[in-house]
C-alpha cells in the first residue's frame, strides 16, 4: 500500500492502489500529437504492470512554460500551446478506455505534492521524478515496448457520445455509402509538408464514382476559420472533428477506410482496432526538425523504429504506411491495396451502420 492510502480503507484505498499515474512533462515533451504515443505507452505499461486504471498527469515547466526545442516548439505561440493542451492532449486521454482521470499542474511544486503521495511503482515513465524527468513519446518507444511484451498498441476507442454524434451527422447528410475519411495536412507551419489537395480531390472523385463517400477532415488551422476548403464544394467536410478528439475518433470508427498524410492527428485511426487505414509518409516531405539535424529520412526511421518501406509491427494488416508521395496514381494504388486486404473480412464494425467501438 502506498503512503497515500496507508491511512485509508475500503474502496478509496483499492482505487488508488490499482491506478497507474502517467506523467507527461511539458518542459521536455512536445505540445503536439506526439502525445498519442505517450498515451499508447502508458496504457501498455498499465497492462504490463497489471493496473486496472491509468490517470494522466500533465506538468508544465518552470515559470509555467512549455518545451522550446524544435522549430515547431518555437513557432507555436504560448496561447496556442495552452489551447492544444486543453483540446488535444486532455481530450485524447479519454479515448483510452482505462483512463480514470486527467490532471494539469501549471506549477511543478503542486505536482510534487501529488507525486509524493504516490508509490514509485505507480508512476510512468518508470523512475520519473520532477527533478529527474524522463520522457517517452516516440513511435519507436511504442515499437520497442510492443516487441518486448507482445502487448497491443491499438489502445484508442471511440466513445459512445462521439459515435452517436457522428451517426446523427451522417443521417443529416444522407450518407449511406461506405465512408472514406480523408484527413489532410494544410498547416501554416512547415507548409512544404502540406497535402497535395488537388491530387486528393481528383482521387476523391474517382472513388466516389466507384460507390464510396469521401468525407474530408480539414487541418486544425483550416477548422479555426470553418468557412471553406478546396474540396468543400465537392464533398462533405466534417468541421468539428479537427478540434474535437472524440468526434474525430468516432468518424474514423464509422469509416470503411481512413486515409491521411503526414500522420499527426491521423495516427488515432492507425492505432484503433478494426480500423483500416493508410497513412502516407511522403519521402519528399521531411519535417524541419530532421532537416535541422541533417538526418533527413533517417530521422523519420529513428523516431518510428522501422525502416522506410516497413510497417509497424503492432498494426493490423490493413493498417499501413504508404512510403510514397501523395500523387493521384499512388492514392489509387494504395486504396486498391487496402481494399484487397479488407475484402472478405468482417468489417461491420467500421461501416456506417456499425455499433460502438
Amino acid at each position: 500500500m502506498t503512503e497515500a492510502t496507508a491511512g485509508n480503507t475500503g474502496e478509496e484505498a483499492t482505487f488508488q492502489d490499482h491506478t497507474l499515474y502517467a506523467v507527461y512533462d511539458l518542459a521536455f515533451s512536445p505540445i503536439t500529437f506526439d502525445v498519442l504515443q505517450f498515451l499508447q505507452l502508458a496504457d501498455m505499461e498499465r497492462r504490463r504492470r497489471r493496473f486496472t486504471r491509468v490517470s494522466f498527469v500533465f506538468v508544465l515547466g518552470n515559470n509555467r512554460r512549455f518545451r522550446e526545442q524544435t522549430p515547431k516548439d518555437l513557432a507555436v505561440q504560448l496561447h496556442d500551446k495552452h489551447w492544444r493542451l486543453r483540446h488535444i492532449h486532455l481530450e485524447a486521454c479519454w479515448l483510452v478506455p482505462a483512463c480514470s482521470g486527467v490532471q494539469v499542474f501549471f506549477d511543478r511544486a503542486e505536482a510534487q505534492r501529488l507525486l509524493a503521495n504516490v508509490g514509485s511503482g505507480q508512476i510512468y515513465p518508470a523512475g520519473y521524478k520532477l527533478t529527474e524527468p524522463k520522457i517517452s513519446f516516440l513511435v519507436t518507444h511504442v515499437v520497442d515496448l510492443h516487441r518486448a511484451t507482445g502487448l497491443s498498441a491499438l489502445v484508442f476507442r471511440a466513445t459512445e457520445a462521439g459515435l452517436n454524434a457522428v451517426d446523427r451527422w451522417l443521417r443529416f447528410e444522407g450518407i449511406t455509402k461506405p465512408v472514406v475519411a480523408i484527413t489532410l495536412r494544410n498547416s501554416s507551419y512547415e507548409t512544404n509538408r502540406n497535402a497535395n489537395a488537388g491530387e486528393w480531390l481528383r482521387f476523391a472523385h474517382r472513388i466516389a464514382a466507384d460507390g464510396y463517400q469521401p468525407v474530408f477532415l480539414p487541418d486544425i488551422d483550416e477548422a479555426f476559420t470553418a468557412t471553406r476548403a478546396d474540396y468543400q464544394t465537392d464533398f462533405p467536410t466534417y468541421w468539428p472533428a479537427p478540434v474535437n478528439m472524440e468526434l474525430r475518433a468516432a468518424l474514423y470508427r464509422r469509416a470503411r477506410i481512413c486515409m491521411s498524410d503526414n500522420g499527426a492527428a491521423a495516427f488515432i485511426h492507425h492505432w484503433m482496432a478494426n480500423c483500416p487505414s493508410i497513412v502516407f509518409q511522403p519521402p519528399s516531405k521531411i519535417p524541419s526538425v530532421f532537416q535541422k539535424t541533417k538526418e533527413g529520412q533517417a530521422g523519420i526511421e529513428r523516431v518510428f523504429g522501422i525502416k522506410v518501406g516497413e510497417q509497424l509491427p503492432y498494426c493490423e494488416p490493413y493498417q499501413r504506411f504508404a512510403w510514397c508521395d501523395d500523387t493521384y496514381e499512388n492514392l489509387v494504388e494504395e486504396f486498391r491495396r487496402i481494399e484487397v486486404l479488407i475484402s472478405g473480412l468482417d468489417t461491420s464494425g467500421s461501416s456506417v451502420e456499425a455499433g460502438a467501438g
